[in-house]
């Protein structure tokens, strides 16, 4: 909600242009992970006789040459994946590239019985679909309200 909230403001305080519209060079972006899978927030549950805990897969997105090391907004689709299964689709995220770099953390909540194999168990990843690029064109200015 937060990134939404910068790019809405972006857009409608100080204008932005697309990447293709505001500079004479496009942004390439290499996207790699960042290490494995961790596991967080584990909880068991005796009574229920199962357990709950997220894994959580780490991603930079990093831009490439100089044209990406200014601050931009990269959009791009997203499909978390575990296993063979797309278990979510987000068409249209904000990432805000800052000094050439975005980390993005790719979740998703495990629970399980207590008796299960949790290292059988898929991890997750995500896939991206890049849409485009918003570049800041313009003076932003904030006005309070009483």
């Amino acid at each position: 909600m937060k990134r939404f909230v910068v790019a809405a403001a972006c857009l409608l305080s100080a204008g932005c242009n697309k990447a293709d519209e505001g500079s004479n060079s496009a942004v390439e972006y290499k996207i790699v992970e960042d290490g494995g899978p961790e596991t967080r927030d584990e909880r068991t549950y005796d009574s229920l006789g199962d357990r709950t805990f997220t894994r959580v897969q780490k991603y930079k997105i990093i831009a490439q040459g100089d044209a990406g090391k200014s601050f931009h907004m990269l959009i791009a689709g997203i499909k978390l994946n575990v296993g063979s299964k797309t278990v979510s689709t987000v068409d249209a995220a904000f990432f805000p590239i800052v000094d050439g770099v975005h980390t993005f953390e790719c979740g998703h909540n495990y629970d399980v019985k207590l008796t299960a194999d949790v290292n059988a168990l898929s991890d997750p990843a995500c896939k991206f679909e890049l849409r485009g690029v918003l570049v800041p064109s313009g003076k932003a200015t904030l006005q309070k309200t009483p």
